[in-house]
């Protein structure tokens, strides 16, 4: 989760903002909540759609964080699950400069931990861990 401070539009107080992503039936989405110290001014948002912004901001603050399969048997399979949740084909999930056969997808936590889930569903189990370059 994200937490960052501006000005309040009602009265220039201390505006607090809450933002982050958030598991649903449907995937990952997101929320952010607005949160005046001074005069408790309130602005709940959220959505089932992505937010590029805050995936951006998240992967900059949090790095990026890899799906790895433990079984290479389990490759194919993971990856046609993977792209069917992200709505995107195997193929393209397919990086040919990525040496480590396990990794599946990279991306935000929360992303990685949903498809992680996906993939335990159908017996598939994988973990998530930090990027190299994030270290």
């Amino acid at each position: 989760m994200l937490v960052t401070q501006e000005a309040c539009p009602a009265c220039q107080g201390s505006l607090e903002i809450l933002a982050g992503q958030a598991i649903q039936a449907s995937g990952v989405g997101w929320f952010r909540s607005y949160r005046c110290k001074t005069c408790d001014f309130r602005v709940e948002e959220d959505g089932n759609e992505p937010d590029p912004s805050l995936r951006e901001e998240l992967l900059n603050r949090q790095g990026t964080w890899l799906l790895q399969i433990h079984f290479l048997k389990d490759r194919l399979a993971a990856l046609l699950i993977v792209g069917q949740r992200l709505k995107i084909s195997a193929r393209d999930l397919i990086q040919p400069e990525v040496t480590d056969r396990r990794r599946v997808a990279a991306g935000t936590h929360l992303e990685m931990e949903w498809l992680r889930r996906c993939l335990l569903e159908k017996a598939i189990t994988a973990e998530v861990v930090r990027s190299p370059t994030n270290q």
